[in-house]
């Protein structure tokens, strides 16, 4: 499977590994769940496994890149009504 599937999969899950930690979590606990939700992207995409040093050459820009994806998408779902809104 090639970094580009791996990637494309693990995001796809991504949006339901949100919800599932903001559900499973609650309120208040932006920077737990965040890197909850950032190290199940990491392994499902294999970051620091077979992918250093073959197909990323830069594991601290892809990280960064990745930390990103996730601050968009929840970003996306808080303006969405799957979002639990705050009472």
């Amino acid at each position: 499977m090639g970094l580009l599937k791996k990637i494309l999969g693990a995001v796809r899950g991504l949006v339901f590994q949100i919800l599932g930690v903001e559900f499973g979590l609650g309120s208040g606990t932006g920077p737990i769940k965040k890197q909850m939700v950032l190290d199940f992207l990491k392994k499902a995409i294999g970051v620091g496994e077979s992918l250093t040093g073959h197909e990323v050459v830069d594991e601290a820009q892809f990280v960064e890149g990745l930390d990103e994806a996730v601050e968009g998408i929840l970003k996306a779902l808080k303006a969405t009504v799957l979002w639990p809104k705050a009472e």
